[in-house]
């Protein structure tokens, strides 16, 4: 299977390039409010928690992103033995997080 561009579009910006360039990254840094695992995450001094930006900030201009995403849930789960119907599986975007080069999640 070949990677797909969402085309993410940022509101009041235009497409985001992938991969994601410093500049587009800087445009994000100040739409961005940091973002948190939870409450039992704990966060070391001079740690750098990942930033966030809500879906209603920003969309895919891809009219086969959806597909594609379908396509993986469905192959994903083939791949792993396990059967599921058409629409049983739905997926629900939250947000999007931009992490700092190096970040290594837990």
């Amino acid at each position: 299977m070949s990677l797909l561009n969402p085309c993410i579009t940022l509101e009041d910006f235009g497409v985001i390039s992938l991969p994601l360039c410093i500049q587009d990254a800087q445009v994000i840094m100040t739409r961005a409010e940091s973002h948190s695992y939870g409450s039992r995450e704990q966060v070391n001094e001079g740690q750098r928690r990942p930033l966030r930006i809500e879906p209603q900030q920003f969309a895919f201009g891809n009219d086969r992103w959806n597909t594609f995403l379908d396509a993986t849930v469905q192959s994903t789960f083939e791949e792993l033995g396990l059967a599921i119907s058409p629409g049983s599986v739905k997926f629900e975007l939250d947000s999007m997080l931009l992490h700092e080069t190096g970040h290594e999640a837990e």
